[in-house]
């Protein structure tokens, strides 16, 4: 795949991995082939499904039937909780699945610019929760002695899944950041160019309204550094392993963005404390072991084995 173009989680995740695995000197990929959900098993190897989804997808319901099943000799999920949906609704036994957490390569350790602004970020698709997000910037753009103080730079768009009929229906977000104060809209930008990004960003902004199995831009924003603030959604617990600022969800968008908001406020304002800063350090020690593809490979290798 060509990393230089903006690609989404699942694509680039497994793309890591492919990479990873054909140099491994046992050639484990001969006999066996890792799938996603709409690639096709074949009958001369040894096939793993490897799920990114949610169990109500229209997509995945034939795994409801055994006979199905039969053809994937291990069901790999990214979550504890996702495994735990698919075993809820599709019935689909935990003998047959394993978990195998997603993993980046660690962003390397550096210091925030510590004059000027607090950055605050967002970089996920817009439907994912950019308009609580905007909403809640409204709201803190009307606190006078915090709105010069703080800047959100966003980096979201379709373009990634080369969607222009979902573009339309957030040209409205697009327009509205741009109208905003101090904040930068961006498109979506590649995986090399996000990771730089991170560098100076001091805040992960990601009001979500989508239920994430995992969540590879949180990864991605604690590897670096980032203070995330974040509702107690899907899988981002988990996925943050209880570093991130968490909130109660909110069904009522409204709501939401105020709660967001005033989580993000305090956020802010304690960023340079010593006990955030204190946080930060074993939030990054932490991600940068648990979430590492040296150790992750190795889970994958001891299954590809197994079977």
């Amino acid at each position: 795949m060509n990393q230089n173009k903006p690609m989404g989680g699942t694509e680039l995740m497994k793309d890591w991995l492919i990479t990873r695995l054909e140099k491994n000197k046992a050639n484990l990929l001969k006999k066996t082939q890792i799938l996603l959900f709409d690639e096709k098993p074949k009958i001369n190897k040894k096939n793993i499904l490897w799920l990114h989804d949610l169990p109500n997808d229209k997509r995945l319901q034939h795994l409801r039937d055994k006979q199905t099943l039969q053809k994937y000799k291990k069901i790999v999920f990214v979550s504890h909780w996702q495994q735990f949906l698919f075993n809820a609704y599709l019935h689909l036994p935990y003998g047959k699945g394993v978990v195998i957490q997603n993993s980046i390569d660690p962003i390397s350790i550096h210091d925030k610019p510590k004059e000027g602004k607090i950055n605050v970020c967002y970089f996920s698709t817009p439907h994912r929760g950019l308009e609580v997000l905007l909403n809640a910037w409204e709201i803190l753009q009307n606190n006078k002695e915090l709105r010069d103080k703080i800047e959100l730079n966003i980096y979201s768009s379709f373009k990634i899944y080369n969607r222009p009929d979902r573009e339309k229906e957030v040209e409205h977000l697009y327009a509205k950041a741009k109208k905003m104060n101090n904040v930068n809209y961006n498109e979506t930008i590649t995986n090399k160019q996000i990771r730089q990004m991170l560098k100076s960003q001091h805040i992960m902004a990601y009001p979500s309204i989508y239920e994430e199995t995992s969540c590879l831009c949180l990864i991605e924003a604690m590897s670096s550094g980032c203070l995330s603030v974040i509702p107690n959604f899907g899988a981002l617990p988990e996925t943050s392993a209880n570093f991130a600022r968490m909130y109660g969800y909110q069904e009522d968008k409204t709501i939401h963005a105020e709660v967001h908001a005033n989580v993000l406020k305090k956020a802010i304002e304690n960023y340079w404390t010593k006990d955030t800063q204190t946080h930060l350090r074993r939030q990054v020690d932490y991600f940068h072991n648990f979430y590492n593809w040296e150790s992750r490979i190795t889970e994958w290798e001891k299954l590809i084995k197994s079977i």
